[in-house]
């Protein structure tokens, strides 16, 4: 699995003991020996490992948002009392019952909650096995290039433009989170001063949610008449880019490009199916003046493109 920063909270086991005996709960050991090594952070850009959370279901159960038959895992009263350790980035949530064994999933655009059996799969295993589940076929290109984002508040964070539009940088912290996860615990993945932007799937466009009020307008999707030529010039792009900086990590599909680059903490994400937008991300501080020239050119590459 390729880290895309080093710059990552680890989770100390004492932190983690201390919690499952005040909420008299046992988490699962795969996922705690995960926080302890990777801590929080965003699996293959599609999953959420957060903390563990008491608080994010509770006043959950009075919208109705699931069924709770003979078949649920839990009732609706049990709900409040769930403990939410991950989510999609979706919307979708995994969560634990003291009274269930193994996981729940509860879903964002479905009624019917699941019961998940941890089985003797190390974390990233039993991510790979949900998410492939629920997003082939284009999951198993990203499952052969895993990555993992961790979560810090050093990331710099430039939404970008084909052609029109200006520079929006921000902070980890000044976007907005996406919807159901609580502020500490939100991805920072694919989050800018403007707003942040959801990926349904692998294979999807890109879906705006949530700009503030005085944010500029996310533009309108281009028509599919005129997509395919800044398709393919974005294509163009990266591969320049990727042969003049060759990066640590690639990951290629017909909707998307990511260069990785670890010694800035970051990559450079082309959305071909939006057919305008490129999000680079870097650490706020490089370790060292060589690491920062690489920010600042890969920058000014894109700038020298069109992209600004």
């Amino acid at each position: 699995m390729y880290l895309v920063s080093n710059q990552n909270s680890l989770i100390e086991t004492e932190q983690l003991e201390l919690w499952e005996q005040e909420h008299d709960i046992i988490l699962p050991a795969a996922y705690s020996a995960f926080l302890q090594q990777y801590g929080q952070g965003t699996y293959c850009g599609l999953l959420h490992v957060e903390q563990p959370d008491a608080q994010q279901l509770n006043g959950f159960a009075q919208y109705e948002l699931w069924e709770h038959d003979e078949r649920s895992p839990i009732t609706a009263p049990q709900l409040e009392e769930c403990i939410v350790i991950a989510s999609t980035i979706d919307g979708d949530m995994i969560a634990l019952h003291r009274e269930v064994e193994g996981g729940i999933w509860l879903p964002r655009h479905a009624t019917t909650i699941e019961r998940l059996d941890w089985g003797t799969f190390s974390w990233q295993e039993f991510m790979d096995h949900e998410l492939g589940k629920r997003y082939d076929p284009g999951y198993q290109l990203l499952r052969e290039k895993a990555y993992f984002e961790p979560l810090n508040e050093s990331k710099q964070y430039h939404q970008l433009l084909l052609n029109k539009g200006k520079s929006k940088k921000g902070q980890t912290g000044q976007g907005v989170q996406p919807t159901g996860l609580s502020e500490k615990n939100a991805s920072v993945a694919s989050a800018s001063a403007g707003g942040v932007y959801l990926v349904n799937d692998p294979g999807a466009d890109m879906e705006y949610a949530g700009a503030a009020s005085d944010a500029p307008v996310a533009p309108s999707t281009p028509s599919p008449t005129y997509r395919e030529p800044l398709r393919l010039r974005l294509k163009e792009i990266a591969d320049r880019i990727a042969l003049q900086w060759p990066p640590n990590l690639r990951v290629e599909t017909e909707h998307s490009g990511q260069l990785f680059y670890h010694s800035v903490g970051g990559y450079i994400r082309f959305n071909y199916a939006y057919a305008a937008e490129v999000l680079f991300v870097h650490e706020e501080q490089a370790a060292s003046s060589s690491e920062d020239d690489l920010a600042q050119s890969l920058l000014q590459a894109l700038h020298d493109a069109g992209i600004s």
